[in-house]
């Protein structure tokens, strides 16, 4: 019992942490601030920051602070130099340095090819669920996807609106019939992915799992089994949220997702293709994935 008053406490730290965070990112926020606020030292700071977020504090805010630029950037309302200036760059060669370190691009180049890739979102806490990711909060990132080509084993399930539910018995059943194929192939795919046809607005739903790798890769796989075909994806932005954990808390994150951000986030959700894409892990009774929701600005 004193052990969770104790987490409790921690993350209710955090929480007023990052919220100050959020609050003042046009002023100087030091780890030095942030710790005498927080009651910890410097190094305590860090080290509880790092285990709930995945970053030390330097790291977020400046993370943060260019991804609120480079939507200043995609806007076209200010010069460069404001930008710098208004998110604490001493100098517009200082700014596009390190707007070109996280983003691999220039902001002029940024601005050019006009897709919010890779712009961070606030770590923000669940109001419903009491863990997430281990952690207790989630932090979203918006993406850009180019349009591409899915082959893989398409299945028509039942999902969460249908009278008999039955995606949760279906869906490891087909990724457990693709890695089958997999394991038959000379090389393995880096990224699996799951794409969940949206588009029609009925209790029945087309999942996909597959992979997205190169012609010859993508041959073979449809040699295995005639049950294999292609489907094209779109070109989408996309609100991306990361997770990293035991499988059956994937499911309450996606909610988190769909139920809480997105009514706030100034996002629309749209019909498409949601994405699931899951990356290489050692660890079995972990999965690391992510979870890509079309989206349009409201």
């Amino acid at each position: 019992m004193l052990a969770d008053i104790d987490n409790d406490k921690t993350f209710n730290r955090i929480d007023t942490i990052l919220a100050y965070i959020h609050e003042n990112m046009d002023s100087p926020l030091s780890v030095e601030i942030l710790a005498e606020m927080s009651c910890w030292s410097r190094w305590q700071l860090q080290r509880v920051f790092l285990s709930h977020t995945g970053m030390n504090v330097a790291q977020y805010v400046r993370e943060l602070r260019l991804s609120m630029a480079a939507i200043e950037v995609l806007n076209k309302k200010y010069r460069m130099l404001d930008i710098a200036y208004l998110y604490g760059f001493t100098s517009e060669i200082a700014f596009s340095r390190s707007f070109k370190q996280y983003f691999k691009m220039s902001p002029r180049e940024y601005q050019k090819q006009g897709k919010k890739i890779g712009i961070r979102k606030p770590f923000l806490k669940s109001q419903s669920l009491t863990e997430i990711q281990g952690s207790g909060f989630y932090q979203v990132r918006l993406e850009y996807k180019e349009s591409f080509t899915l082959t893989g084993l398409p299945i028509t399930l039942q999902g969460l609106l249908s009278d008999v539910p039955d995606f949760l018995d279906k869906v490891p059943q087909i990724w457990e019939d693709l890695d089958g194929y997999l394991t038959q192939m000379s090389s393995s795919p880096e990224s699996k992915y799951g794409v969940i046809d949206t588009r029609n607005d009925t209790e029945s739903l087309i999942y996909w799992a597959g992979i997205i790798e190169d012609e010859s890769l993508s041959s073979v796989l449809m040699s295995l089994n005639e049950n294999v075909s292609q489907v094209i994806i779109p070109s989408q932005e996309y609100a991306v949220l990361p997770y990293i954990g035991h499988s059956g808390g994937f499911a309450r994150s996606v909610e988190w997702l769909i139920s809480e951000w997105l009514p706030l986030s100034g996002h629309q959700g749209i019909e498409g293709f949601d994405l699931e894409i899951y990356h290489l892990n050692e660890n079995e009774e972990i999965i690391d994935v992510e979870y890509w929701l079309p989206i349009r600005n409201s």
